[in-house]
């Protein structure tokens, strides 16, 4: 299950067995797999800080395994001046769509694209070709222009500086890349036309990526490894024996399972969540410092708020909801607060675009409840709902949720409440007077959750295979009614149109597919074969 909410710079979530991640506007995120959490004998079989109960991995805290927290997925469409991006992989092509009028331009790129990442505020888009060890970069204007980068080794993802100027491209810790590349990353200067990469060693299962900037610019990036932190001055690069400088973290944080970094967009201090210890490890990449900063208990999730000016922690072995103001709480803890929260089990923290409230839960156990948590005072508002809790997702005004729900085995007396339990399904919560409307999706699991741009509607990709049903549920959270639009194929990616409530999903065909959902209109038009001034065709009509 992935999630997206807001405009086009929306947040992309997918649900998988991972803690890990990098928060922030210019990080990369990747899943990292939760293996080692099940089937252990003894306690040094599990992660660091993790004990074994029960053949299971849990928190000694409060004996409960790790929260399943969402992860960012790759090869995303994405959206800059005006253009929505996206790949075409059966067709070594990028298309860059129109949102106003759903022309396609198709654009080719070396041969098996599998990452590409835009260039902020430019109709520009660099794609990374794996198999073929080339990096594509594509200009649209003012002069369309196509060049080529070769590579001396096989990179699975690509991330681009916010200024636009340099691209680092990497194997993150999911991605199985031939041996002698594991580890090794290489920056290319994309102002420099036909300059060889800069490859350097960052270590050992590569998490995080992240730049730091000056005024806007660009002047050093961070990688995440598993025991330590590599970062580069950009400016330095072409510098002959110019050496990258090395961090090496505590041990309670050489783990990557149960580990998450975030950071402020641009600055030089990472935070990091372990389960190995009860403290955040603050990393200063500009003075290659580490420390760390005590917590009453091991931290389950991290957050960042939109504005970057503080962190929240979920500690839920102690109880608590942790406010870390940045940069305050870098150099004192006495900046903290903490909140109880006893209500329900604080595993994990979504913290609201308003950044004045956060939605809490746990996927760790099966209560079928949630909490809204005002991040000022400290009060708390229990929404009861009708199913255990998979990802929660806010919408953009902060006054609705749409929760995604995880089937459970249930003991409970009534029939029909054990169906529910068992079934799959989503509901539609009202932050402000705690109303739940649950939809059930029947046995088919969603798949991404988009909030338009008002915050008044969301869509929910459903994917059925037995049914051979594939469709896009819409939500209107002034009526609490879902519509339901079937699509011609499987949907693979959705998102929101720029500053719009509209819709986009990507489909699997061997042309290519796309449709957009209009849900104020109640229409979904569909788009086949990614040729300019393709006939659009028009469905309408919800269920």
């Amino acid at each position: 299950m992935r999630i997206r909410r807001g405009s086009g710079a929306a947040l992309g979530l997918l649900l998988a067995g991972t803690l890990g991640g990098c928060a922030g506007g210019d990080s990369a995120n990747q899943p990292v797999p939760d293996d080692g959490l099940s089937g252990c004998a003894l306690d040094t079989d599990c992660p660091t800080g993790l004990i074994c109960q029960a053949a299971a991995c849990v928190n000694p805290d409060d004996l409960l395994p790790p929260d399943v927290e969402a992860s960012g997925h790759v090869a995303r469409p994405q959206a800059s001046a005006g253009r929505l991006f996206t790949l075409a992989p059966d067709s070594d092509a990028l298309l860059v769509m129109d949102p106003a009028t759903l022309d396609i331009q198709t654009v080719p790129v070396a041969s098996g694209p599998a990452s590409f990442a835009v260039l902020p505020g430019q109709a520009a888009a660099v794609v990374l070709s794996p198999a073929a060890r080339a990096l594509t970069r594509v200009t649209l204007a003012p002069v369309a222009a196509v060049s080529v980068t070769r590579l001396a080794r096989r990179y699975a993802q690509v991330v681009t500086s916010p200024d636009g100027r340099w691209a680092l491209l990497w194997n993150p810790a999911s991605t199985d890349p031939d041996a002698e590349d594991d580890g090794v990353v290489a920056v290319v200067d994309l102002e420099a036309d036909g300059a060889p990469a800069y490859e350097a060693a960052a270590g050992f299962r590569l998490t995080d990526v992240h730049f730091v900037t000056e005024a806007g610019v660009a002047t050093r990036v961070a990688v995440v490894g598993k025991g330590s932190v590599t970062h580069m001055a950009l400016s330095r690069l072409a510098e002959d024996g110019y050496r990258p400088q090395r961090i090496l973290l505590p041990p309670a944080f050489a783990e990557v399972i149960g580990r998450e970094v975030v950071a402020q967009p641009g600055a030089p201090v990472l935070l990091m969540r372990s389960l190995g210890e009860a403290a955040l490890a603050v990393v200063d990449v500009v003075s290659s410092t580490v420390a760390a900063l005590p917590l009453p208990a091991r931290a389950t999730d991290l957050d960042l708020s939109p504005t970057g000016d503080f962190a929240v922690a979920a500690l839920r072995g102690a109880g608590q909801v942790a406010v870390l103001p940045i940069p305050e709480i870098l150099s004192s803890t006495a900046a903290m607060r903490l909140f109880p929260v006893s209500a329900l089990s604080p595993g994990q923290v979504e913290v609201a675009a308003d950044g004045a409230h956060a939605a809490v839960f746990t996927t760790a156990d099966d209560d079928e409840v949630m909490g809204w948590l005002d991040l000022t005072q400290g009060d708390l508002q229990v929404v009861a709902l009708e199913k255990a809790v998979a990802a929660v997702a806010i919408g953009p005004d902060s006054s609705s949720a749409l929760v995604v729900h995880r089937p459970v085995t249930s003991s409970v007396a009534d029939d029909y409440e054990r169906m529910v339990d068992a079934d799959e399904g989503y509901s539609l919560v009202d932050l402000g007077s705690g109303f739940v409307q649950l939809a059930r999706t029947h046995g088919a699991p969603p798949q991404e959750v988009v909030f338009g741009a008002s915050g008044r509607y969301a869509a929910v990709t459903v994917r059925d295979d037995d049914a051979g049903r594939h469709r896009v549920e819409a939500a209107d959270f002034m009526t609490m009614v879902v519509r339901s639009h079937d699509l011609a194929s499987t949907p693979r990616y959705a998102g929101a149109l720029p500053d719009a409530d509209a819709v986009w999903i990507i489909q699997e065909h061997p042309a290519g597919r796309i449709s957009v959902l209009d849900p104020a209109g109640d229409q979904l038009r569909t788009l086949t074969g990614f040729q300019l001034n393709a006939e659009i065709v028009a469905t309408g009509g919800g269920e």
